[in-house]
C-alpha cells in the first residue's frame, strides 16, 4: 500500500464513527462562507492596503495567475485519468460519509490536482508574498481546512492536495515575477488609476467570482479549450 493513500485511509478512519472530526470536516467541505471567509478577508485586505503602483501590479498579476492555475487544475482533473476520486472508487471501499453525487462534479471524477485546494493555496500564495505572516497563517489554515477536511471525506487523496498547493503556487510565482507585464500594468495603474478607484473595483470582482472558484468563467472555459483542442 503506497504512501498516499495509507494516509487517505488514515484520515479517513478518524471520521467513519461520524463524531467530532467527522462534523468539523464535514462544516469546511459544505460550509463555504467558513471555509473562505479568512483567507478572502486577508487578500482583501492585503489588496486594498496598498499605496505602491508596484505592489498593485504584482497583486493583478497573481490574481491572473490565479485563474490559470485553476484553469489548468480543471483540466488535468478532466483529461488526465490519473486516479478517480476516492469516493467514487469502489474497491477502496470507503465509508459513504457524505452524499457527493457523481454529476455533481462534471467530467472532473478524477481527482489530481484538487481544483480546490489549487484555487486556495494560489490566492495564499499572493497574501504570502505581500506579507509573510498573513500568508502562512493562511497556507495553515488551508492545508488543515481544504486540505486534510477534503481528503478525511474523500473526496481527495493527499497527492491532489499537495499537488495543488505546488501548481497553484508555482503559477503565482511565475506571473508575479513576469517583470515585462509588470511594468505594463504598472504604467496603466500611475496613466490611469491615480485614485485606486479602477483597483479597488477589481479586487472586488475578482474575491467575488474566485469565491464562488469562477462559476461566472466557467462557460466561457468549455469552448476555448474545445477550440484549442481542436485538430
Amino acid at each position: 500500500m503506497n504512501i498516499d493513500l495509507q494516509l487517505l485511509r488514515l484520515l479517513n478512519s478518524l471520521v467513519t464513527d461520524k463524531g467530532f472530526y467527522y462534523h468539523i470536516a464535514n462544516i469546511f467541505v459544505s460550509n463555504a462562507f467558513l471555509l473562505g471567509a479568512p483567507v478572502f478577508a486577508a487578500l482583501a485586505f492585503i489588496s486594498l492596503s496598498q499605496t505602491s503602483s508596484l505592489d498593485k501590479s504584482k497583486i493583478i498579476s497573481g490574481y491572473i495567475g490565479v485563474i490559470i492555475s485553476v484553469a489548468i487544475s480543471v483540466y488535468c482533473q478532466t483529461h488526465l485519468n490519473i486516479h478517480i476520486r476516492p469516493i467514487f472508487d469502489h474497491a477502496l471501499n470507503l465509508p459513504k460519509l457524505v452524499e457527493w453525487p457523481t454529476r455533481a462534479f462534471g467530467k472532473r471524477i478524477y481527482s489530481l490536482p484538487s481544483d480546490t485546494a489549487t484555487l486556495y493555496f494560489a490566492i495564499c500564495s499572493i497574501i504570502y508574498i505581500q506579507n509573510k505572516k498573513i500568508g502562512l497563517l493562511c497556507f495553515t489554515w488551508t492545508a488543515l481546512t481544504v486540505g486534510l477536511s477534503r481528503v478525511s471525506l474523500g473526496a481527495h487523496y493527499p497527492s491532489d492536495i499537495l499537488a495543488g498547493l505546488i501548481l497553484g503556487y508555482s503559477i503565482v510565482y511565475i506571473f508575479t515575477n513576469i517583470k515585462s507585464a509588470q511594468n505594463q500594468i504598472q504604467k496603466l495603474i500611475v496613466k490611469y488609476d491615480t485614485k485606486s478607484n479602477i483597483f479597488n473595483t477589481f479586487v472586488v470582482l475578482f474575491c467575488a467570482e474566485a469565491y464562488s472558484q469562477f462559476s461566472n468563467l466557467q462557460p466561457i472555459y468549455e469552448p476555448l479549450i474545445h477550440l484549442i483542442s481542436a485538430p
